[in-house]
């Protein structure tokens, strides 16, 4: 679920509730003078030791005895609600520029920043436990007392900053579709030379697959591995085995698989195993690899793990790295540490290896391992990093773990790790004002970390309406806006653009050198784009304003930018259909639409949430996806991939349009398209389909169950 549909999820599902007696208008009022008198007498008998404390403390309100409370601060953590009351600094700074469309620059300079004590490592389990239980009943004893503040504008907000040590580095980004090939494709990814997992992989002759069905008698989930060997056109399936059985699980443990990666000869295959005894869960992630030499047989020559549930994983420069979020943490026994060290192949952490901020918080600890995929006797390196968990960004140089977190305002929380043919170096973390639509919407180039954030309108707490009786409009943010940040490698505000496209919000973002390129939409799709060749001066240089959105962006050739969305009938904000759309970037200042094509009938696509499901190879000239249409004339659902090329007088051109006989309707997002050579093969959960690109007749037909 994306940021802004939570918040419009719980405005929904809580517009309704009744209001309890005690946390009533009147009685919040009453509670508020009752604090304020009090305050006031705390700050006449300690003036002398604490009047810039007390100054600070009277931009408060506080509201004690509500449990209810609790849910003011919700932060999303990988599908899983944590209550988390976290006021900000009063020391937050604040722009006076005013929101406006073409964006507000400022320059923040370093005394505008809350810094914070850089990251620690504890001298022993012992003392981290120390850290962490105390923590835990700091948190506790706070639930039934929320401090909100009212902040002068949530939408102009200076980057709150936690400083660390961190290495520099550097980087180079750009649109990538991964590495050059012009017989095959590959995994549609985002950075140039960063792998990425997938539930499907060719080599150009064999075709591996995961595949995931369910025993209609206990509804567990039974994961295959398929190896297909190809043939213009023809399919042998060679391997055909449950996933338990080829890594030897006997257990009954909840085993979940994710994705896999083919790298010399071997798959790499990242699962979870949930294990409960008394009670207790424990969950592991697990990097299981397999030797391909005899694609009939393949053998399991190495299995490692690392404490909780898988989150991301990238191949870069040789090393797999992988990130898994430890969270089943328990306090009941000192001496225990596995229940709160996270351990990497049955071994707790060691206390240099274990980072945690001043401000940690009992969420969850994230692990990072480092892989070599020529010598995977063990990890290379590995990291353990306290912090709220959330999603990834991956450079060809840093790890970025980023949180959206819901307090008065919306804000992120974004953790840089370094890394360098293997080795990890825990670096700074800092908070931005806004949410990130996804991944696409943070770039590294040259050790600058470009972000674009929507900062919703809602960001008023529920207790200051409560207590006003109405919604409060003063000091906060009216509609949603948008941001800009730039930071350095030490994650210090280099500069920002705020206010921009009042009323909207970031739909898709992509960053290409020393340009960035993002969609927002309320009516209209304006396309901006961003001249960020100066991190201390960007400057939004283009703007362009038509019809519907685009919720993918794709470097599509020198000049051109490939655009996948919805097109949107301004007047009754009524969606036409899928829209593609081929911009011309050549001149940045005067972007234009130059093709645009509608897909009769189509409503949705995995393709506009998950890049992946995109089938692209720019250098051939050739993108496909699955996509979903309805007939309103016979009440008919389709169910279709469609390849396309682009040509500059024709626009799109659509090659071909294969209808899928789909038994379960709803597992259309389980298609994924691969061509080699002049063959197309369309694979789902259940069989592979061969084909000659442009032709929909099938050529052959294999079944995976």
């Amino acid at each position: 679920m994306k940021d802004q549909d939570l918040i419009n999820s719980i405005n929904k599902h809580t517009s309704d509730l009744p209001i309890p007696d005690s946390i009533s208008p009147a009685n919040m009022q009453k509670m508020l003078d009752e604090h304020k008198t009090t305050q006031q007498n705390s700050h006449t008998s300690n003036n002398d030791s604490s009047s810039s404390h007390n100054a600070a403390s009277s931009k408060h309100a506080v509201f004690k005895g509500c449990a209810l409370a609790a849910c003011l601060a919700v932060c999303v953590l990988g599908g899983r609600y944590f209550l988390k009351p976290s006021p900000l600094s009063d020391n937050t700074g604040v722009d006076s520029e005013q929101a406006s469309t073409s964006g507000t620059k400022t320059q923040e300079s370093e005394t505008s920043l809350v810094a914070e004590a850089s990251p620690k490592t504890p001298s022993s389990y012992d003392e981290y436990y120390d850290t962490l239980k105390k923590a835990y009943d700091e948190y506790y004893d706070s639930i039934s007392s929320v401090t909100t503040d009212v902040l002068e504008s949530a939408a102009e907000s200076d980057m709150i900053n936690f400083s660390a040590d961190s290495a520099s580095t550097a980087t180079k980004q750009s649109a990538a579709t991964g590495e050059s090939a012009n017989s095959y494709s590959k995994t549609n990814i985002q950075e140039d030379n960063v792998d990425e997992g997938d539930l499907i992989k060719t080599d150009g002759s064999y075709i591996y697959r995961m595949t995931t069905s369910y025993d209609e008698k206990t509804y567990d989930s039974i994961y295959r591995l398929t190896i297909t060997q190809t043939d213009q056109g023809k399919l042998d399936v060679l391997y055909n085995t449950d996933l338990k059985e080829l890594l030897s699980i006997t257990s009954d443990d909840t085993i979940d698989f994710h994705e896999f990666y083919l790298q010399k000869e071997q798959l790499f295959i990242l699962y979870t195993k949930q294990h409960i005894e008394d009670n207790t869960a424990r969950t592991q992630t697990y990097i299981a690899i397999c030797n391909l030499k005899d694609k009939e047989h393949p053998k399991l020559t190495q299995n490692l793990s690392q404490s909780g549930y898988y989150v991301s994983s990238r191949i870069s420069n040789g090393y797999l790295y992988t990130i898994s979020n430890f969270n089943e943490t328990s306090l009941q026994n000192k001496k225990q540490y596995e229940e709160y060290i996270p351990s990497v192949n049955g071994k707790t952490i060691s206390c240099d290896d274990l980072y945690y901020p001043d401000n940690i918080l009992m969420d969850s600890t994230y692990v990072v391992t480092s892989l070599s995929l020529d010598d995977h006797s063990d990890f290379k390196d590995t990291k353990a990093f306290s912090s709220s968990s959330g999603d990834t960004y991956v450079s060809d140089s840093a790890i970025y773990l980023y949180c959206t977190q819901y307090n008065d305002v919306t804000q992120t929380k974004i953790s840089r790790i370094a890394y360098k043919n293997g080795t990890l170096t825990v670096g700074n973390s800092a908070t931005v004002a806004g949410y990130f639509y996804d991944s696409f919407a943070l770039s590294e180039k040259d050790g600058y970390l470009r972000m674009v954030a929507t900062i919703p309108a809602d960001n008023i707490a529920l207790f200051r309406d409560l207590a006003t009786e109405k919604a409060s409009t003063e000091n906060t943010v009216t509609e949603d806006v948008n941001a800009l940040y730039i930071l350095d490698s030490d994650m210090n505000l280099v500069s920002k653009l705020t206010g921009i496209a009042p009323g909207e919000q970031i739909y898709s973002a992509r960053f290409l050198g020393d340009m960035g390129y993002f969609v927002t939409y309320r009516n209209t799709d304006p396309l901006y784009s961003v001249d960020l060749s100066d991190p201390k001066n960007p400057t939004i240089v283009g703007q362009l304003k038509i019809p519907g959105f685009s919720n993918y962006l794709h470097a599509y050739d020198d000049g051109i930018l490939l655009g996948i969305g919805q097109d949107i009938d301004p007047a009754t904000q009524v969606s036409s259909g899928i829209k593609l759309s081929m911009f011309d970037i050549s001149d940045p200042e005067n972007v234009t639409e130059r093709n645009k094509y509608v897909i009769e009938n189509s409503e949705f696509s995995p393709a506009l949430y998950d890049h992946k499901a995109i089938m692209i190879n720019t250098d051939d000239n050739i993108f496909g996806f699955v996509y979903t249409t309805y007939d309103s004339s016979t009440d008919q659902y389709g169910y279709y991939f469609a390849t396309y090329t682009y040509d500059s007088k024709k626009g799109f051109v659509e090659t071909a349009r294969y209808r899928l006989n789909q038994k379960n309707e709803y597992d259309y997002d389980s298609v994924r398209g691969i061509y080699i050579g002049d063959y197309l093969y369309l694979s789902n959960n259940e069989q592979i389909v061969s084909y000659k690109l442009g032709d929909t007749t099938p050529i052959s037909t294999q079944p995976y169950n």
